[in-house]
């Protein structure tokens, strides 16, 4: 029997009645698993099982069920469509400022080839890009938080290593590193444990240098430490370019000696392809994909970064926004565009 199925076989022994955490995790003989387990069939329900809060601190099964529970409060299982009409919206009104119509924000729209390059952009009503603005910001964050498919298990894995070390992310311990950077490879779908431990492996070994220096420049938010973690691979695959951004970036938000979402952007397949169309609508500066495809990480950084500063050189603090909500909007909302 696999744990899951302990799990709930354990769950159902109460028979209905309110029961605590710990009474739970004692039934289970304290396995080390059951943390996420508890977070997870909390979240979303499994094989018809959801556990649910009851009060002071106790909680009951509920079966049958095949929905999330977000902040306690059950709700159908999500997806894009839902999210978007749960009374939270891109603000199409608001799609790009630059000045014009006296003030008022106007469309753009792209006209692209028939192999999906870029012609020309123009005022319109159709094929519009969505804003790199703060209100647009808040929607994406609230849609990923929602989004059952973005349980966060890289801050629970993190969180598990800082409190047994202190409230220290263990830098020095090769276990906790590979551990970190196997479930930021699984929940970004770049796959590459799965088909190239070894890049995986040398990255590990990477970190572990002292030599490299690699915390400390993590701190500094360094673009080139992700392009030497790619080097340190030994690979030019794709999907391991995006997973060094990733390491870099996750690591950064997560340890809590540094956490912070504002020292590096994600080099991600969905960013590189509509990165240019951002350029070319807000700058009137013309880039092609090929460029972001194989260039480095310290090119794409730069167009972001100069791109992001552009945006908002004019705005107040209030209304800016850090580097890791700034490429969401780009990612999660052509992710689920099927554009």
């Amino acid at each position: 029997m696999s744990y899951s199925e302990d799990f709930r076989q354990a769950a159902r022994s109460f028979n209905g009645q309110p029961f605590t955490k710990e009474e739970l995790k004692r039934r289970l003989n304290h396995n080390p698993n059951f943390d996420s387990y508890f977070y997870n069939y909390q979240h979303q329900s499994y094989c018809g099982l959801l556990i649910v809060p009851s009060g002071d601190d106790r909680f009951t099964v509920q079966e049958g069920v095949e929905r999330v529970v977000v902040n306690n409060a059950p709700r159908q299982r999500n997806n894009t469509t839902q999210a978007r009409n749960n009374n939270v919206r891109i603000d199409y009104s608001k799609i790009i400022s630059i000045g014009k119509n006296n003030g008022r924000f106007e469309r753009l729209k792209i006209k692209r080839g028939s192999n999906g390059e870029l012609l020309e952009i123009k005022a319109g009503t159709n094929g519009y890009i969505v804003a790199l603005n703060k209100h647009n910001s808040d929607i994406v964050e609230y849609w990923i938080e929602q989004d059952s498919s973005y349980i966060n298990f890289t801050k629970m894995v993190c969180d598990n290593f800082v409190r047994q070390n202190d409230g220290h992310f263990p830098r020095d311990d090769c276990y906790a590193i590979l551990s970190m950077i196997r479930i930021i490879d699984i929940e970004n779908s770049t796959n590459v444990w799965r088909f190239n431990r070894l890049a995986i492996n040398n990255m590990v070994d990477y970190i572990m240098n002292p030599n490299h220096r690699f915390w400390e420049r993590l701190q500094n938010g360094e673009p080139e430490l992700v392009q030497e973690l790619n080097n340190s691979s030994s690979t030019d695959d794709g999907e391991v370019k995006s997973l060094a951004s990733k390491v870099c970036k996750y690591f950064a938000e997560n340890d809590p000696d540094i956490n912070s979402t504002d020292l590096f952007y994600i080099n991600d397949s969905f960013v590189r392809h509509v990165l240019r169309f951002y350029c070319a609508a807000y700058q009137n500066v013309k880039k092609t994909k090929k460029e972001f495809e194989q260039g480095t990480y310290q090119h794409l950084f730069s167009v972001l970064d100069e791109l992001h500063q552009f945006i908002e050189a004019d705005l107040n603090d209030e209304n800016k926004i850090d580097k890791s909500r700034f490429d969401h909007i780009m990612w999660y909302c052509y992710k689920n565009s099927g554009d």
